[in-house]
């Protein structure tokens, strides 16, 4: 009965004066909320309206996806060839769900630990490791490793982080 009370009365204080404490509340927490997420999963994702992301994109050109070359930004750059379907058709949703989510957490595990090449490192082999697991064998690629022939990697060049895919064939 008392925890209720203290609930239903910080509740009623919560909305008094037409609800202005929880409005002042919620004003307080954007600026918060703003830079919060703009040093996290947001530099992965990007935004609909606005740019998108390293990791929809990289999951889109490893899907063979042609609306990736559109999403590409000023700052990418493609060395040779273009989207490619690494995975047989019925893994496609799978290899799509797993990849993106997988990108994005490496590279706030990463960001978390300003950049240290140990966590670069453990970080890469595990998305390349669940990426092998979702490659098609008839297309004879050189296996997913970190810093392999074959790779998806987060890389540091001058202070700034970057995601590295390359895609080779045997």
């Amino acid at each position: 009965m008392g925890a209720f009370k203290k609930f239903r009365d910080g509740i009623e204080a919560m909305f008094a004066d037409n609800g202005q404490p929880f409005k002042d509340k919620v004003d307080a927490a954007k600026q918060y909320f703003s830079e919060g997420i703009a040093q996290g999963a947001l530099l992965f994702t990007g935004t609909k309206r606005g740019e998108r992301g390293p990791a929809p994109i990289a999951t889109l050109w490893l899907t063979g996806d042609p609306i990736t070359l559109r999403l590409m930004r000023a700052s990418d750059t493609i060395i040779e060839g273009g989207p490619y379907l690494i995975s047989p058709e019925t893994k496609k949703p799978g290899l799509k769900a797993m990849l993106n989510q997988r990108l994005i957490q490496a590279g706030v595990e990463i960001i978390k630990s300003a950049m240290d090449a140990t966590v670069i490192a453990t970080q890469n082999q595990l998305t390349c490791e669940q990426i092998q697991g979702f490659t098609d064998p008839s297309l004879d690629l050189i296996p997913f490793v970190a810093a392999g022939d074959s790779h998806v990697d987060y890389i540091v060049e001058d202070g700034n982080l970057y995601l590295d895919i390359k895609v080779s064939k045997m």
